[in-house]
């Protein structure tokens, strides 16, 4: 890693393979970037409070050193939600989180019955169990399943996914009758198996990801102008890079330099 601080670099974390959904929209755009896949620390959802916020801010600690950061978005709601305030307290730079739309889905569904799918630090905590006192009129089912983070995490990085494990979960749901219209996808994994889950459901789903709670706060950051940049892909862990994974990340998502940091 080059020490480059001139120009400003916007960064994407997550565990895993969450936040490329985000930087499917930042890679066309002229801005310097880097994803980092703490996969050393995957998934972050079955992690403790104070194990996230030690590994976020050592992360950005090292990326510091190098570059000069302009915006920090954490693209993993767990993460968001347990420790967003104290980064933001040890920072100057931006930061954005990532957490469920569920002011969004009120506005969309139609049998008042909705989704959340989550971890379980995310449905459990007190930003939903405040965000649930407004919402009496609402029947919010919430779920968690750390099953639906590994097997997004394989489609992507291993080309291999178990559509009977994730029927399974639904098939849960879809038992008690209360059948929702609105899926409130409260982990950024979960928007890569939407079309899996559609398939499952016999109606029409309205689907909401955290995408479109934060693209209006990132817009400004990035640049219209014609300039050279470049995408860096880091992860925190050795691990077979195969070729299904290595082809996504080089050609798919344009990354220019792909490599290990220690942490």
């Amino acid at each position: 890693m080059k020490k480059n601080k001139k120009n400003k670099i916007i960064i994407i974390i997550d565990s895993g393979i969450g936040g490329l959904y985000l930087f499917k929209y930042i890679k066309n755009l002229n801005k310097n970037c880097i994803y980092i896949m703490d996969n050393d620390g995957f998934p972050y959802g079955n992690k403790n409070y104070l194990y996230i916020y030690k590994r976020i801010y050592k992360i950005i600690l090292l990326i510091k050193k190098k570059y000069k950061i302009n915006l920090l978005i954490i693209a993993c709601n767990t993460a968001s939600i347990t420790c967003i305030n104290i980064l933001k307290k040890k920072f100057n730079f931006k930061i954005i989180g990532t957490f469920p739309n569920i002011e969004k889905a009120k506005k969309k569904t139609k049998n008042k019955n909705i989704l959340l799918l989550g971890t379980f630090i995310t449905i459990n905590s007190n930003y939903l169990m405040k965000k649930n006192k407004k919402n009496k009129k609402f029947n919010i089912i919430k779920y968690y399943s750390s099953t639906l983070v590994e097997e997004a995490e394989k489609k992507i990085v291993k080309n291999k996914i178990n559509k009977k494990k994730i029927k399974n979960i639904f098939n849960k749901i879809i038992k008690k009758k209360i059948i929702p219209d609105t899926i409130i996808l409260g982990c950024t994994h979960f928007s890569f198996l939407q079309k899996e889950i559609k398939k499952i459901f016999k109606k029409k789903i309205y689907f909401i990801n955290y995408f479109s709670n934060i693209k209006k706060k990132i817009k400004k950051y990035l640049s219209k102008k014609n300039e050279k940049t470049k995408k860096f892909f880091f992860y925190t862990k050795k691990f077979f890079l195969n070729l299904n994974f290595y082809n996504i990340i080089k050609n798919k998502y344009n990354f220019n330099y792909i490599k290990k940091i220690k942490i």
